[in-house]
This record gives C-alpha cells, structure tokens and sequence, in this order.
C-alpha cells in the first residue's frame, strides 16, 4: 500500500524508502504534500493526487518527469513517451508539448530545468 510518511523536525528520517513509500517533515505545506503523493502515485500507477488536466501525450510528459523528481531524464526520452502517448513524430510538436507540460507543472510548483546533455530536471519548488 502507498504511503507517505510525515517526519517531526527533530527525528532522523528514513535513510532507505521503497518505491510505495516517500517522507515529508510535518512542517511541509500542502503543496510539497501534494507533490510526495503524486510521486508515489506515478511510481505505483495509483491514481496521481497532481492531476495534469491536458491531452494524454502533455499529460505523459508531465507524468515522466514527476516520476523521476530530482533525476535527470533525457529529451529523447521524453520525446518517446510523447509519441507513445500519440503525439506526433514532429519535433516542433514536442517542443510546443514540452512547454506546455512545463507551465502545467510550474502552476503546482514544479520547476523543470534544462541541463546539458540533453536532459531535463524536475524539482519542487518553494
């Protein structure tokens, strides 16, 4: 079963999580709570607390890069998953969905980055 556990300041969280599980101090706010839900629900394909209201391929993006909070995905990637999802083979297509997927997720609070290489980063941002 999923689940998020909620750390007091003064207590050592766990070092090791399974991919059911996530923590948060109990100081967090509602947002960075949201967002540990969703991850875990992207990781166990439960149902995402975050609901990215877009077209399935925008949705994937944003679904890719939530799962992989904190590591780096490569474009290619997330390129594939927009095509699997039905998104068309033009690269200007992914670009406009990449940006769209982006704003979706700075709206809760997720700041994507580029990084070199060809990589994107997905943070929580405060």
């Amino acid at each position: 079963m999923p689940r998020l556990l909620l750390v007091p300041p003064h207590v050592t969280p766990p070092e090791d999580c399974d991919q059911l599980e996530d923590w948060a101090r109990t100081t967090a706010d509602e947002r960075e709570i949201e967002l540990r839900c969703a991850t875990i629900a992207v990781r166990t394909d439960v149902p995402a607390a975050l609901m990215i209201d877009a077209e399935p391929p925008v949705a994937e993006i944003a679904r890719r890069l939530l799962g992989a909070l904190r590591v780096p995905v490569r474009r290619a990637t997330l390129q594939a998953t927009y095509i699997e999802a039905g998104g068309s083979t033009s690269t200007r297509a992914f670009e406009s969905a990449l940006a769209s997927a982006r704003r979706r997720l700075a709206a809760r609070g997720v700041r994507v980055t580029t990084l070199s290489g060809g990589c994107l980063h997905a943070e929580v941002t405060r």
